[in-house]
């Protein structure tokens, strides 16, 4: 399965012009990837889960003043769409960022739909930077959430099954 990891991120990395064998090899390693002002980091578990990709994704910093409403957002957010596969939010502490950690399958998992999950992920990412969770505040589409926790309920869910809209990181 590691045979498979590394040419699914080796693909990934022809479809989104990355040439450099040091920058390859740096990301099958889990070294960071900005897309669209949004860091990735991808990892590989022989041992944690052989047929997993784990994608990690800085959220941003937490408000300052607003870090329990967040908090709240996030635990809710994970208590209502756990499962195994589901998206699990986190606060890193020193940093005061929020952390979203993703696993998808990797069997028939490849490079297009890599880059059309991570830009879907980049892109909750943005709107959750100008959001925070916060109901009051209209989302970049110009939404509201009914509650603070919809939003990230929303997201996890539509990771967990899979529903990422493809998006051109070109």
């Amino acid at each position: 399965m590691k045979k498979i990891y590394e040419t699914l991120i080796a693909d990934f990395c022809a479809l989104t012009g990355i040439v450099d064998p040091t920058q390859i090899a740096a990301l099958i390693n889990g070294n960071a990837i900005e897309i669209d002002n949004v860091d990735f980091s991808l990892a590989y578990s022989e041992t944690e889960a052989p047929d997993r990709i784990m994608i990690f994704c800085d959220y941003g910093a937490i408000p300052q003043g607003e870090e329990l409403r967040v908090y709240r957002a996030l635990l809710e957010a994970n208590l209502f769409t756990y499962s195994s596969d589901s998206a699990v939010f986190a606060a890193i502490t020193g940093s005061n960022h929020v952390l979203c950690a993703n696993r998808f399958a990797l069997n028939g998992l490849n490079a297009e739909e890599l880059r059309g999950i991570l830009g879907f992920i980049s892109e909750r990412a943005r709107n959750w930077r100008h959001t925070h969770f916060d109901p009051a505040v209209p989302s970049l589409n110009g939404t509201n959430a009914s509650r603070s926790s919809a939003m990230a309920q929303n997201l996890a869910s539509q990771m967990a099954s899979k529903a990422a809209k493809k998006i051109n990181l070109q």
